[in-house]
């Protein structure tokens, strides 16, 4: 080869590795350029991805707020109706329990005269209906037959007396009964007497006769029937 030959050779091959070096840093450059618009772009995706993510979660989030909320509601609007409606079959057993004709049953007058059995002293007890009402009228029959029955016997008004139309503060007892004395003359046997028929399911408050209305001795004691007018079915009028 001659000299000439070999210098153009190596300016051609020169040359070419020149633009051979051009073109790889056109090629690794543009490879640059796509790689970071590639990454922008999923930067920007990803960007876009959360702010759209966020959104839906904070709309779920507010979704189940709300849903939990209107739960709330309507648990407690169910707690009121709940309450409403045991409240409206308590008034409806009270009912039924005031329409039941008061009475004494022979188990009840058995433990009431067991209890006062040894219960010393012992004297009379008058018993005193102001109704004229059939259901009222066999009530205090019964107290009297169970306070005879526990030797609290009245030899001078025997049976029930009865007073209707005398007005009575009996204390707001919802049993109508009361037990009465006159002022300052507290019987000594008539709280035992009392105790005994609160056990056996009688209530009765204790009442001063203060205007002596039923027209007690100093020393008498007395147990006064009330009607239950506002309950009692018009047939035992």
């Amino acid at each position: 080869m001659s000299p000439e030959f070999i210098e153009r050779a190596s300016s051609v091959l020169g040359v070419t590795a020149a633009w051979l070096a051009v073109a790889t840093a056109l090629v690794g450059g543009l490879a640059w350029y796509c790689a970071d618009r590639t990454s922008t772009f999923k930067d920007a995706e990803l960007k876009k991805f959360q702010q759209q993510s966020g959104v839906a979660i904070a709309s779920a989030v507010a979704d189940a707020a709300n849903a939990n909320a209107k739960a709330a509601t309507a648990n407690e609007r169910a707690a009121g109706l709940e309450k409403d409606a045991a409240e409206a079959r308590l008034e409806l057993e009270q009912l039924k329990e005031n329409q039941r004709p008061r009475t004494i049953t022979a188990e009840m007058e058995q433990s009431f005269v067991g209890l006062l059995r040894n219960v010393l002293p012992k004297g009379p007890i008058t018993v005193i209906c102001l109704s004229d009402l059939q259901e009222a009228n066999r009530f205090a029959k019964r107290i009297r037959e169970t306070l005879d029955s526990a030797g609290y016997n009245d030899d001078v008004n025997r049976g029930v007396k009865n007073k209707f139309g005398l007005i009575l503060n009996t204390g707001n007892n919802s049993d109508d009964i009361a037990l009465c004395y006159r002022p300052n003359r507290r019987v000594p046997y008539g709280a035992k007497v009392q105790d005994a028929f609160e056990y056996i399911g009688i209530h009765m408050n204790g009442v001063e006769d203060s205007q002596n209305v039923l027209g007690l001795l100093d020393n008498e004691l007395a147990i006064v029937v009330i009607s239950r007018s506002l309950f009692e079915p018009a047939s035992n009028r």
